[in-house]
């Protein structure tokens, strides 16, 4: 009798343990489930900050180039606004939806642009009130006296959520508590010192306010038609 239980007690040791090795117990296995179940080897989840995870929204907004610059558009009275040169300056002989003309390259900034004070509603700067200046102004066909073409606005609480098409049809007008971006471009001679330029806005005074373009560097990012639209 001693043997039978010494027998029937190896043989329910042995179903436990293969039990907890099926369930994942400690083994380890290449079976077991991933991080809270998810498949093993799947992205991490956002906010972990593990091989291959997504992007918080923070991460989406373009990380300020720049200073920050308190302009006016001269229009009744004036509408005092801030702006900010974020993601770098880029040159480009091609932009999506923009004819670029022969024997010019395209030099593209994005700025960041809210009222000021940020509390109350005002205007963002139109094409005509911002220029890129540098040695290849006064040439012919190169007045420099504005940029080329912009962007609509679009409102940053998009820009954090990836939504960048997202944009705001409302020309230069920007509400009270909301920050918007926009991309302007200006078509400058191509081989031009980029440089030494200066990205510079009218104020309501008639005078400018001027600030250091910084680097440019050839544009990388894939951009839509919508983008510059």
């Amino acid at each position: 009798m001693r043997s039978i239980r010494l027998a029937v007690r190896a043989t329910g040791l042995l179903a436990a343990a293969v039990l907890a090795v099926g369930c994942g117990s400690g083994g380890g296995g290449d079976s077991a489930p991933g991080r809270a179940g998810l498949p093993s080897g799947a992205p991490s989840p956002e906010g972990t900050g593990g091989p291959g995870a997504m992007p918080s929204p923070v991460d989406l907004l373009p990380e300020p180039s720049g200073e920050v610059v308190h302009g006016s558009v001269p229009k009744d009275g004036g509408y005092a606004y801030t702006a900010q040169l974020v993601g770098g300056v880029h040159s480009a002989v091609a932009l999506p939806g923009v004819p670029v003309p022969t024997g010019k390259t395209a030099v593209l900034v994005r700025l960041r642009l809210a009222s000021d004070p940020v509390g109350r509603s005002s205007m963002a700067p139109p094409d005509v009130l911002v220029s890129l200046e540098g040695d290849w102004c006064g040439q012919p066909g190169n007045s420099c006296r504005w940029m080329d073409g912009s962007s609509q606005l679009v409102a940053e609480s998009s820009v954090r959520a990836g939504n960048r098409y997202d944009t705001v049809p409302m020309g230069d007008g920007m509400n009270a508590g909301t920050v918007y971006y926009r991309y302007y471009w200006q078509f400058v001679p191509e081989g031009s010192a980029l440089s030494n330029g200066k990205l510079c806005f009218t104020r309501n005074s008639g005078d400018e306010i001027c600030t250091p373009l910084g680097p440019v560097t050839p544009l990388t990012e894939q951009l839509g038609d919508h983008d510059l639209s």
